[in-house]
């Protein structure tokens, strides 16, 4: 079934020469796709998880852009969507979700409005990207690089807001489990800015002695098993802020090593972000 929305879109699109006629600037020589907002919020979606698709927004010299979007997956038993581009994700699996893009009659007036007679072609292919539904929720991660502080956390909203006011989105980076016996708590020192994660309690403890408040359960850690990945901990001794450093990233682990951070373990264990991509939509959408 064809799902139309209208929503602003990032865009690079031609520019004009000196006699008016369309040029594109050497570095777009092809458009690029347009993008659905903050996609590495819904690249991950949780069983029963609401929301709505919408697009990426940004003024392109000055004219707000607007699409028209035609949104359609691959399996709507893993993940409804419906004639507004509100979804809900059903149960576990993966779908591909293809969009299309066209201008709204808005859009469409304000550019000519602005340049009249001139063209603003669009790519006419679908865009296609892989959607995953899972029982876990992603753990984000975020970089302020004020600070030099990472931040971890599974609230989407916390992420998008942070992301918007300094903080650099790194994307998701593992899967938090449901076994909240294993819970992972997030301490901030009011006195240096900083955050700190850890499940052990008599850690927890200490650091609230010191001053350190508890945030509470940010994510759950995982059993050691075949199938989790180590969270590796690293402590930097010449940082003020951001002195703890959590990475499922043996490279990056040991670059920071090399770099004079302290090794300290493996943290906790998670599960890792798939990586394999949802089959071809086949059936062709409803004109």
């Amino acid at each position: 079934m064809k799902k139309i929305t209208k929503s602003p879109l990032a865009l690079s699109i031609i520019l004009t020469n000196s006699f008016g006629f369309p040029v594109y600037a050497q570095d777009h020589q092809t458009l690029p796709a347009p993008k659905i907002e903050n996609f590495e919020l819904v690249e991950y979606l949780t069983v029963g998880e609401r929301g709505k698709l919408e697009s990426k927004q940004e003024i392109w010299n000055g004219v707000p852009i607007e699409y028209d979007l035609d949104i359609w997956n691959s399996d709507p038993t893993i993940l409804e969507v419906n004639d507004q581009n509100e979804f809900k994700a059903l149960k576990e699996g993966k779908v591909s979700l293809s969009w299309e893009a066209s201008y709204s009659k808005e859009t469409l007036d304000k550019l000519h409005q602005k340049w009249p007679d001139q063209e603003f072609p669009l790519p006419l292919v679908p865009f296609t990207a892989t959607i995953y539904v899972t029982d876990q929720k992603p753990v984000y991660r975020l970089y302020h690089p004020n600070s030099g502080e990472h931040l971890f956390t599974t609230d989407k909203n916390e992420y998008k807001v942070l992301s918007e006011n300094g903080w650099n989105a790194e994307s998701s980076r593992w899967l938090s489990g449901n076994d909240t016996s294993i819970s992972v708590h997030r301490l901030y020192n009011p006195n240096a800015g900083d955050h700190h994660y850890t499940y052990d309690h008599k850690e927890i403890e200490f650091l609230k002695s010191a001053g350190w408040i508890d945030e509470g359960s940010v994510f759950n850690s995982f059993d050691q098993a075949e199938q989790n990945v180590p969270i590796y901990r690293l402590y930097n001794p010449n940082a003020q802020t951001g002195a703890h450093h959590f990475t499922e990233s043996k490279k990056e682990a040991d670059e920071l090593e090399k770099a004079g951070w302290k090794f300290e373990g493996v943290a906790y264990y998670a599960k890792p972000l798939r990586t394999d991509s949802a089959g071809p939509i086949i059936q062709e959408p409803v004109q």
